[in-house]
């Protein structure tokens, strides 16, 4: 890690992470495509590399500071964990006692999807080749979730990554044999376009976090630091190279990444599914 990161920039991270906002969001609507060779690229302010294929940084982008986590999932040890039941888990602690006591380190740990008052997925989730609930199909109901369209994060027993629509999920399935999965809503990228529900100049802001893939097959975990709207969060995601990218949650979206000194393992408490990264 960088010895450039200044304690001021920590406790900057540790406001900004705090800083969220309360009440419901909603749809967008836009026919807005493509802006990522129109606008400033994002600024990186610190970053450290922690392998040749994994990379940890903040960038600032129209003012926002985001958090980054680059890696190659073929190379990683990727989890998604239920949440439901007496056998769920919803904390970070509880992940990273896990990783404990089986020798390992918790990397990266991050909210992955809505969740209902059970603390359940709301949508698809599958861990360990399991589906713990079954893929939602409808496109209307309440919530981001419905916004269309909306979609899945997978890895394949190969451990490579997926982000695909809805209606794309049940071929992917046939295709190769899915070990984990979770899905959300709305889509923010589509083969490198902006979901056009989205608007320039929206108010509707908070804190979010996303998943995303890139031309190259990286994926990239992120985190806004500050309130943003859907259409920076994804105009920015479409900068750092990602070509299909999908919202995971909002508000209570929290990450905790110690390269960066990001998050605390108290403050993912209650969460519904979560994705982890062991080392």
């Amino acid at each position: 890690m960088k010895e450039s990161i200044s304690v001021i920039g920590r406790v900057l991270l540790v406001l900004a992470l705090a800083w969220q906002s309360c009440g419901p969001e909603g749809s967008e609507e836009n026919s807005l495509t493509t802006f990522a060779d129109t606008v400033s690229p994002p600024v990186v302010e610190f970053d450290t590399t922690i392998q040749a294929s994994k990379t940890a940084q903040v960038d600032t982008f129209r003012n926002i500071a985001f958090a980054t986590y680059r890696l190659r999932a073929e190379q990683e040890d990727i989890r998604i964990w239920n949440s439901k039941g007496d056998s769920g888990v919803h904390t970070f602690i509880s992940l990273d006692q896990i990783a404990d006591t089986s020798g390992k380190e918790m990397a990266f740990a991050m909210n992955a999807g809505m969740f209902t008052q059970e603390r359940g997925s709301l949508g698809l989730l599958v861990t360990e080749g399991e589906e713990k609930a079954p893929l939602i199909k409808k496109s209307q109901g309440y919530g981001n979730f419905y916004i269309q369209p909306n979609g899945v994060f997978a890895l394949d027993t190969a451990g490579k990554a997926y982000v695909v629509t809805t209606p794309e999920y049940d071929s992917l399935a046939k295709a190769t044999s899915i070990a984990y999965a979770t899905q959300s809503g709305p889509m923010m990228l589509i083969a490198d376009t902006i979901n056009g529900k989205f608007t320039d100049g929206s108010q509707n802001l908070h804190i979010r976090n996303a998943v995303g893939i890139t031309h190259d097959s990286t994926t990239i975990f992120a985190i806004s630091l500050q309130k943003t709207s859907f259409f920076d969060f994804s105009l920015f995601l479409q900068t750092m190279g990602c070509h299909h990218a999908l919202y995971l949650d909002g508000f209570i979206s929290k990450m905790y990444l110690p390269a960066l000194n990001i998050g605390t393992l108290e403050a993912g408490s209650s969460l519904g599914p979560i994705i982890t990264v062991f080392e």
